[in-house]
Order: structure tokens, then sequence, then C-alpha cells
């Protein structure tokens, strides 16, 4: 594989960039151009990346959970695979065969679940290149690549997203579903300034489910208490995604009741 990178002038321009500290923009780039691979999805050494930038540790875990969460870049943790969502609008192949090449990076990553989310982000991939990086995940990995169903659904929901601007479930599904999923993509943007890049079928199930036990009401009130905490784990490594929202849940729920029962104890009088 190639060991070049390229560093686009667009990088120090962009809004998300400019607001960062030095530091943190010296992470970002080492990010972009130091382990990473042709696909933006790689395996990732925060000790090497420390070394090689001449910070300690602390200093470098501080720095790269600050630009993950600002940036919503995907750390998992546990095997060590860093996936970098705008990787194609600064590193965007020229033709077909880039793409077929560059897939070949795929072979080197661990089984992340980071590779469902590199899979259904076509969000900066020219669109004339989409049926070639889809057929070419289809035929080289298919235990990895979308199933036929969910890439109708994805045309479904990009057709429609470039329509309407909003996010939109599959057709048959229940209305609720896409009323919370408009609303998610509202608040996350509030939050990270930056669209919810959704999963299809995946999420709808999981709110389909929480929907028959919460009702939409109950479900906004958690989504928000959710979008709103402040739990490390879940900025550093889950991060603010309808999957870590659905199983949190039962903490949501049992927090929030701890905080009103201390209320009312505050209340009653001495």
């Amino acid at each position: 594989m190639s060991r070049f990178r390229k560093v686009d002038p667009r990088f120090w321009k962009d809004e998300k960039i400019i607001p960062l500290a030095a530091t943190e923009k010296l992470i970002v780039l080492y990010l972009f151009t130091g382990q990473s691979n042709r696909i933006g999805l790689f395996s990732f050494s925060p000790g090497e990346a420390a070394e090689d930038l001449s910070l300690s540790l602390e200093t470098f875990r501080e720095g790269f959970g600050n630009v993950c969460r600002r940036l919503n870049f995907g750390w998992d943790e546990t095997f060590r695979v860093l996936y970098l969502p705008t990787w194609w609008k600064y590193n965007p192949p020229e033709n077909k065969n880039n793409v077929i090449g560059n897939l070949k990076d795929l072979d080197g990553v661990p089984n992340s679940p980071l590779i469902e989310r590199f899979i259904n982000n076509l969000q900066y991939l020219s669109e004339e290149l989409h049926e070639t990086f889809t057929q070419t995940l289809a035929k080289r990995y298919p235990k990895r690549s979308p199933s036929q169903e969910q890439e109708q659904e994805q045309e479904q929901e990009q057709e429609k997203d470039r329509a309407k601007g909003k996010p939109s479930p599959s057709k048959n599904s229940d209305p609720r579903i896409k009323e919370l999923f408009s609303w998610w993509d509202k608040e996350y943007q509030r939050r990270i300034v930056e669209p919810y890049a959704f999963n299809g079928s995946k999420e709808e199930k999981l709110i389909k489910d929480r929907l028959r036990q919460f009702g939409l009401p109950k479900l906004k009130s958690l989504a928000l208490r959710f979008l709103d905490s402040k739990d490390p784990w879940v900025q550093e490594h889950g991060g603010y995604t309808i999957g870590v929202f659905t199983s949190q849940i039962n903490k949501l729920i049992s927090t929030a009741k701890a905080t009103d029962n201390r209320l009312r104890r505050k209340e009653m009088p001495a």
C-alpha cells in the first residue's frame, strides 16, 4: 500500500478544525497521516502516536478524546481501531480502480463494529463510485458488506435525504420512527454540529423495539438525558449513537428516578 498521505488545504479552514487547540490540530493531522491506511479505517496505537508526537501518553489521550468527540471520529478501544468518517472528503479516490485497490486495506482491519459504520457511510464518496464501492465489498468481503435489503433501504434514504434534507426509515415502518429519526437528527446537530449518520434498518429496529416499551414522548425524554449526559465512556468510546442510547436506557431510567427522589426529599418539610 502507498505510504504517501496528502494534506488538503481545506483541512485548515474546516469549521470544526479552526476552534481546536494547537495540540489538538496536530493530533488530527497525525490521525490522517501517521498510522492511517487508504480508507480511513485502521488499526491505531495511542502509545505509538504519543511517541511520534513527543507528547506524554496522558496529554495525548486527553487531546485524542477531545478530538474524537468534537469531530465524531470512531474509536474502538477493544479492537484498537480508529475510523475517520470524513476520510473520503480529503482523500477522494480518483477512479473506480482506486476504489477497488483502496478497499484491499480492509484486509488488515480487525473485526470491529466500526466496519459497519464505514461501509454505510458514502457521504463524501463521489456518487459515481458508489456502485463500485458496494459491489467490491460484496465480492471481496461478503460478510462485511450490506445485505441487498440494506442497500435498497440506504438508497431510498439517500434519495429522500437529498430531496428533503431529512433522514427517513423504510417505507412501511411505524410513522413514529420517522418522527423520532427527524427529531434525533436535529437534537444531535444542535450538540455535535454534524448531521447524524443513520444506520438504516439496524437503528430502525432498535427504535421500534423501544417504542413498544416506552412510547414516543418517554423515549424522547430519555434521549435528551442521553444526548446531554457527560458520561465519560459515552464521550470517549461509545459515542452519542442510537445504538449506545438504547443500550443505556435502563441506566437512564434508574438515574432519573434517583434524581427525582432526591428532589422530593429536599422539598419535604423538616
